[in-house]
C-alpha cells in the first residue's frame, strides 16, 4: 500500500492546483483522475479577473494568456441598458488581502481559455511541482480504519488495483462526485430553479472582449477563446428547455436576434467549428464539505448555475484556501480537524452571499421598473459601472443593489404565462411559436 501526505481525487480546475500548491510545499501528493489530459469537458470556461489573479499568483498565467485573448473591459447589457467598464484593480487587491493576507498576483485581466488548454496546463504544473499524477485511474471507495477515512482504493484502465493512504483525502471530482457519495457527504442546500445553456464555437467573428446581454428571461454571452474561435452562448429558464430543444439551432439564433441582434448577424456570417454543447438544467447545491480526514472542493463541494460563469474562479479560490490550511496541519501548527473546520468557515464567509445571488439571478425573473431605473443610473457613472461589474464578478461583496426577484412589479409585462397577450421572451420564449 502506497503512502502519501495528501491524496486528491480529480485533476481538474480545483484538484490540479491543490496538488500543485501542496507539492510545492514539499508534500508527497497523489493526484488521480479517470480521464487523460488534455481533454475537454462541458464548461462555459470563463475566468473572471479574480480567477486570473490566482493563475498569476501561481506563476502559470503566462502560458494560458499567451494562447488566449484577454481583456480588461467588458459589457453587461440589461434590457438594452449597457454597462461597460473594468473591474477595478484596487478592489481585487483588497479582496485578496481580506482572504489571503496579501495581494500577490492581483490583476483585472480576464479570459476564456478552452478546457483542453486550461486543464492540461494545470495538470502539467502539478506534475512539475512534484505531484504523482495518475491518469486513467478511477476512484472506487475510501479505505477506512475505526470509521475514519485513511486512504482510497482505485482501479486503472487495465483493471489493476491501487491502494493508497494519507492523513487527508480531498474530493475534487466535480458536481457528480463519486468521492462525495462514498463519504456520504450530506446535501445541506439545494436550489432546483436554474437555467439551460446551449453554446457553440464559431470562427470568423471579429468581436473583442466579453459581452453579456439579457432581455426578458433570456440571455446571451460571447467572447473569444484560445483556439481562434468565439464561444457563443444562449441561455434561459430550464423550464423552457423543452421548447428550445425542439429546434435548438433555430432557437439559438432566435435568442440572439432577441437579445443581441448585432452578434446575431456576426454569427450568421461565421462558421461553426464543432457540434453545439448543451445542458438543460443546473440545480445548485451545497454539500457538507469536510469530515474527520477529508474535504470537498470546487463543484464537488458546491455547484451553482452557469449564469455568472464563476465556477472556475471559485475552484481556484478553494485550491488556494484548502492547501493553505492543510499545510498548517501537516506542519503541526494546528490539528487537522481544526484546519479543515477553519477552511470551511473561511470559505463559507467568502461564498454564501454570492451563492445566494447566483441562485436569484438564475431564476431569470423580469426586472421591475425600479431596478431598471437603478441600472440606468449605474450605466451613466463610470465608477458605479465598474463597481457593478465587480459585484457581478465576485470582487466587491454582494448584495448587489440592482437585483430584484419580483416579476410582478414589471410595469409592462404580462405575468399569466404564455397567452396571446404575453411578450415573447418575457412570459414565453420567442422561439416557442
Amino acid at each position: 500500500m502506497e503512502r502519501f501526505d495528501v491524496i486528491v481525487v480529480g485533476a481538474s480546475v480545483s484538484g490540479a492546483p491543490t496538488a500543485m500548491l501542496l507539492a510545492r510545499r514539499g508534500y508527497k501528493v497523489l493526484l488521480i483522475d479517470r480521464k487523460h489530459f488534455p481533454r475537454d469537458t462541458l464548461s462555459t470556461h470563463f475566468i473572471w479577473p479574480r480567477g486570473v489573479s490566482y493563475l498569476k499568483r501561481w506563476g502559470i498565467a503566462d502560458s494560458i494568456l499567451s494562447e488566449t485573448p484577454h481583456f480588461t473591459r467588458m459589457e453587461v447589457s440589461v434590457e438594452g441598458i449597457s454597462i461597460v467598464g473594468s473591474i477595478p484593480l484596487p478592489a481585487i487587491e483588497q479582496r485578496f488581502l481580506e482572504l489571503h493576507g496579501d495581494s500577490v498576483g492581483a490583476t483585472n485581466t480576464y479570459c476564456g481559455p478552452r478546457r483542453l488548454l486550461l486543464d492540461h496546463i494545470l495538470v502539467k504544473a502539478a506534475a512539475t511541482a512534484g505531484a504523482d499524477i495518475r491518469e486513467g485511474v478511477t476512484f472506487t471507495r475510501p479505505i477506512t480504519e475505526n470509521s475514519k477515512i485513511i486512504g482510497i482504493q482505485a482501479v486503472t484502465e487495465q483493471g489493476a488495483q491501487l491502494q493508497a493512504t494519507a492523513p487527508v483525502v480531498i474530493g475534487a471530482d466535480g458536481r457528480f462526485s463519486q468521492f462525495a457519495k462514498a463519504v456520504r457527504a450530506e446535501t445541506i442546500d439545494y436550489r432546483e430553479t436554474s437555467t439551460f445553456a446551449y453554446f457553440g464555437y464559431f470562427s470568423g467573428i471579429d468581436k473583442q472582449g466579453l459581452t453579456i446581454r439579457n432581455r426578458g428571461r433570456l440571455g446571451t454571452a460571447i467572447f473569444p477563446t484560445s483556439d481562434g474561435t468565439h464561444m457563443v452562448l444562449a441561455y434561459g429558464p430550464s423550464a423552457w428547455w423543452d421548447h428550445f430543444r425542439r429546434d435548438p439551432e433555430a432557437s439559438f439564433l432566435r435568442t440572439y436576434d432577441f437579445c443581441d441582434a448585432d452578434s446575431a448577424e456576426r454569427i450568421r456570417t461565421s462558421k461553426r467549428e464543432e457540434p453545439f454543447k448543451a445542458c438543460g438544467s443546473m440545480p445548485a447545491f451545497q454539500r457538507a464539505n469536510i469530515g474527520d480526514s477529508w474535504a470537498l472542493i470546487g463543484d464537488a463541494g458546491s455547484f451553482k448555475d452557469q449564469v455568472t460563469a464563476m465556477g472556475i474562479t471559485h475552484a481556484f479560490r478553494d485550491a488556494e484556501l484548502i492547501s493553505f490550511h492543510i499545510d498548517r496541519a501537516l506542519r503541526g501548527e494546528i490539528p487537522l480537524g481544526e484546519a479543515l473546520r477553519t477552511y470551511r468557515t473561511v470559505r463559507s464567509g467568502d461564498y454564501e452571499a454570492y451563492f445566494n445571488f447566483v441562485c436569484r439571478v438564475a431564476e431569470l425573473n423580469v426586472r421591475p421598473r425600479e431596478e431598471l431605473a437603478a441600472i440606468l443610473d449605474v450605466s451613466r457613472n463610470q465608477q458605479r459601472a465598474d463597481e457593478f461589474l465587480a459585484q457581478f464578478g465576485d470582487t466587491l461583496h454582494i448584495p448587489m443593489p440592482a437585483i430584484s426577484p419580483h416579476l410582478s412589479e414589471h410595469p409592462t409585462v404580462a405575468t399569466a404565462g404564455c397567452t396571446k397577450d404575453a411578450v415573447p421572451g418575457y412570459d414565453c420564449p420567442p422561439y416557442s411559436n
